[in-house]
């Protein structure tokens, strides 16, 4: 039993943790420097407290202590301690007597093949050590084994007296209709639940063949049934497990059952498959159910596409509700009020993040005339195209309204005054290169930008309004900014 250890010992890739307890700090690397040469991982140390605290935290398989250590027996005695049941083997060293309690003793640790020889035997006998324990485990294990033998034997016997009983017992009492047959469908037992779901009862029963006794509601599949059972038996005979077979079968006193159910092989000595054994349960409540529940999806599902015809024409209508709300019908751009939401919004998002935006007011020149001169008709026509060629003009993040008659205004997000004067001098460029049909006409340009004064949007509209009086006094085609009023007031 000692051989198997010794040789995973020793064919074992696993260094030797060695600890080396010496008398003086000095040389105590050297020592280690040894003992690691011969294949060993070492640590060396002369105080007891760290020895102590080492061997409570580090695996050590040899412990190798000096002779000549006056504290050699009191460490030997401490390590013997902490280490328990662990295996390890103690080596003393230097002079001709041993350390006391000492496993092996070596005289000069720095003669190669002495030491050679003592770590040799401190692998033996850890071996020993290791093959001893595996054998008390195993004539324990083994002696535990044939207890348990004895006893189970004892109970098996017990077991067969009774497992007939039993059986019968649990089968009568099923809650599940189960009969079993012999391998050419004789059926060889039937329980009362079985009565209970086919109507027949078990002299009825006993003998038949299963496609003779229960037969299938349509009669044209009789020798389909008939078919498809004898092929059901062959393969469970054959070890197969059948699941969820469902049925529909004619009950004793001519109604339709619907059932589901599994078929197990039953299995004699030697593992032997001698019968089939058949267990089911009556869906045919649940069966109707479904059908219900199926025809209940099917009107809900067309529930559902009317419902969704509606939700999109629903949908639909709030869109084009939204957009009469916030529309100008004649122009097709955002409406009065929309815009005034927007400078608002735009207001109190410069006064929390001092984002600045400005607003441009648009003002035909003499539209009142154009009017008389031509009809209304063809104003409407003029402010339709102006609206387009505005919006074609501005970014696609600003919102072009008309505000009032003839005048247009837009919002310009993160615009500042020299960019909203730029922007309303390229407006007013394309405004006069445009080929407008019946007359040409001009156009008036107010500007206004967020600032700390402008605490409404009526605020900004008022002073964007001034802004437009002087351009119009400077006459067809005129800026103005209403930072230039200011200034000119301040001069």
């Amino acid at each position: 039993m000692c051989t198997a250890p010794l040789t995973k010992i020793q064919d074992s890739n696993e260094p030797l943790r060695a600890l080396i307890y010496s008398g003086a700090e000095a040389g105590a690397s050297i020592l280690a420097a040894v003992v690691q040469s011969h294949g060993c991982k070492a640590i060396a140390m002369s105080d007891d407290r760290e020895l102590d605290a080492y061997i409570q935290t580090h695996p050590v398989d040899l412990l190798l202590i000096d002779s000549s250590n006056d504290k050699a027996k009191a460490a030997i005695e401490l390590f013997r301690k902490r280490r328990g049941q662990q295996h390890s083997v103690i080596i003393s060293y230097g002079g001709a007597n041993a350390v006391p309690d000492a496993d092996i003793h070596i005289a000069d640790l720095h003669d190669g093949n002495t030491f050679k020889l003592g770590l040799f035997a401190a692998q033996q006998r850890l071996a020993l050590l290791m093959a001893s324990d595996n054998a008390k485990r195993d004539t324990s294990t083994l002696r535990e084994e044939l207890r348990h033998q004895k006893n189970l034997c004892e109970t098996t016997l017990l077991y067969l007296e009774a497992a007939n009983r039993r059986f019968d017992t649990l089968f009568e009492n099923l809650p599940v209709a189960c009969y079993s047959c012999d391998p050419t469908g004789c059926i060889l037992a039937w329980n009362r639940a079985a009565v209970g779901l086919f109507g027949f009862g078990a002299h009825e029963a006993l003998t038949r063949k299963i496609w003779k006794l229960l037969t299938v509601t349509e009669a044209d599949t009789v020798n389909q049934y008939e078919t498809e059972t004898q092929a059901q038996l062959r393969r469970v005979c054959d070890g197969e497990a059948l699941m969820e077979l469902e049925l529909q079968v004619k009950h004793k006193h001519g109604t339709v059952v619907t059932v589901i159910g599994n078929c197990f092989p039953i299995r004699g000595s030697g593992n032997s498959i001698v019968g089939v054994l058949y267990a089911w349960v009556d869906i045919t409540r649940r069966k109707e159910l479904e059908r219900q529940v199926e025809a209940q999806l099917a009107q809900a599902r067309s529930l559902n596409v009317v419902l969704e015809q509606q939700r999109q024409q629903l949908a639909s209508a709030n869109i084009r509700l939204a957009e009469l709300v916030t529309q100008d019908p004649l122009t097709d751009v955002k409406n009065r009020s929309f815009v005034m939401e927007q400078i608002e919004q735009a207001i109190a998002y410069y006064r929390r993040h001092r984002v600045i935006s400005s607003i441009v007011l648009v003002d035909i020149d003499r539209f009142m005339d154009f009017n008389r001169r031509f009809g209304t008709d063809e104003g409407d026509q003029i402010l339709r195209t102006l609206a387009r060629l505005i919006s074609k003009t501005v970014r696609p993040y600003d919102t072009v309204a008309r505000y009032d008659g003839e005048e247009f205004v837009m919002l310009l997000p993160h615009t500042d005054t020299a960019g909203s004067v730029c922007f309303a001098e390229r407006l007013q460029k394309e405004i006069a290169n445009y080929d407008w049909q019946p007359a040409k006409i001009s156009v008036q340009i107010g500007i206004e930008t967020i600032n700390q004064e402008t605490l409404t949007p009526l605020d900004m509209i008022e002073n964007a309004e001034r802004a437009l009086k002087v351009a119009v006094q400077r006459g067809s085609g005129g800026v103005c900014h209403a930072c230039e009023i200011a200034l000119a007031q301040a001069a």
